[in-house]
């Protein structure tokens, strides 16, 4: 009977293993239908997906106003003519729309997405009613004054490029933060000043394209401010590695180190443990990052051979493993990451009073770790004593580093 009590559950042990990682990523889509809804296909066509934005370009334009291009590989960057080509075809479409704006002082925001033949145009009004209690007053009339920004953003498309082994469309995104939205037409009497900045900017893409061997490397990424105007010539252009807050889902680089404190339930001790590892990690799929990870395990085991007696062993494991994590937050299978792996540790040292007499020489495990959020990890091991069979446990690991 304990025999088979042993192995249903080493089945049902490595059943999940099997079948929590596929779990973990089989749904990506909040909305749990298996087609986009129609927010989701507008939010697609008018913005860049956050995970695709790898280059973040600001610049500081006449009056006030502000232009953001975002893109995801630095060999997308195409001419530096570009800009001044959006600004004409923006300005444009911005004349054709500006009846449907019913008040001078709402945010108004205009999403225009040119796809790569550069027709059919397709375009996204938008207006809203801002609580606005800021008046003019002046002779006895009052009147509301306007003060936030506009948008207009343009979403080009100029072609599609393979990235492992996926056919992608290449995108460029250009957002233009306006005091009021007419003041896109202002823009084409200072085509020095945009000049400049199209100088400025393919400058910077220039150079790193000669400095960096692999540009597209997909940990590459740059965050650049350019203010124009500004009397202090140093201040003038920034340039910075993009710093992405965890819940973006750009927190690793392609290599990540980690070091925590845990409890192991260890043949029903709870013993104390140290544990280290490095990683490599890549991007495999939209919705996660993979990772190969080597670790070391450390924990002292307590043993009472007698009621009056007290004796602790160490044991030191050096693992092996293979896993995902999140890149997106939107999955509804409640865990952060999840992997597979094993581990080895030969049963004390040289020093023979560190050998656990009811351990074999050499001990494995088989393990699978969950990860509920970014600083605490739950594992569950099996661990094999060769003749002496096996048995189960579970621990948990704070991660402080």
């Amino acid at each position: 009977m304990t025999n088979k009590i042993v192995h249903s559950l080493s089945a049902i042990f490595l059943i999940a293993l099997c079948i929590i990682p596929d779990l973990l990523f089989a749904q990506t889509d909040g909305s749990g239908k298996p087609y986009a809804g129609e927010q989701a296909v507008i939010a697609k066509l008018f913005n860049l997906n956050e995970q695709d934005i790898n280059y973040h370009f600001t610049a500081e334009l006449p009056g006030g106003n502000f232009l953001i291009i975002e893109w995801n590989h630095l060999s997308d960057w195409n001419n530096k003519a570009d800009l001044q080509h959006i600004i004409n075809l923006a300005r444009t479409y911005e004349g054709q729309v500006q009846d449907s704006f019913k008040s001078g002082t709402t945010a108004k925001r205009l999403d225009i997405h040119i796809p790569i033949k550069n027709e059919p145009i397709t375009m996204k009004v938008t207006e809203h009613n801002i609580a606005n209690n800021v008046l003019l007053l002046k002779d006895n009339m009052q009147t509301s004054v306007k003060v936030n920004m506009d948008t207009i953003r343009v979403i080009k498309t100029i072609g599609e490029k393979k990235v492992h082994k996926d056919q992608k469309l290449v995108q460029m995104q250009y957002t233009f933060l306006l005091k009021d939205i007419d003041g896109i037409k202002g823009l084409d009497n200072d085509k020095e000043v945009i000049a400049d900045i199209s100088d400025k900017f393919d400058s910077v893409v220039n150079k790193y394209k000669n400095k960096w061997h692999n540009e597209d490397n997909w940990t590459r990424n740059l965050s650049v401010d350019y203010f124009p105007v500004n009397d202090y010539t140093e201040k003038r252009l920034v340039i910075k590695m993009l710093n992405y807050d965890y819940e973006k889902g750009r927190y690793y680089s392609h290599l990540g180190f980690d070091f925590g404190l845990g409890v192991l339930s260890f043949r029903n001790n709870l013993c104390p443990m140290l544990e280290d590892g490095a990683s490599y990690i890549w991007p495999s799929h939209n919705s996660r990052y993979s990772f190969l990870r080597l670790s070391n395990t450390f924990f002292i085991d307590y043993l009472w051979p007698s009621s009056t007696d007290f004796k602790a062993y160490h044991l030191f494991f050096s693992n092996l493993e293979y896993g995902w994590t999140k890149r997106v937050q939107t999955t509804h299978i409640p865990v952060y990451g999840a992997s597979l792996g094993l581990g080895y540790a030969r049963n004390g040292t040289s020093d023979t009073t560190l050998l656990d007499p009811s351990l074999p020489m050499y001990v494995y495990r088989l393990f699978c770790r969950f990860r509920p959020g970014k600083n605490f990890t739950i594992t569950l091991d099996q661990y094999f004593l060769g003749q002496k069979g096996s048995f189960y446990s579970i621990s948990g690991v704070i991660r402080l580093l």
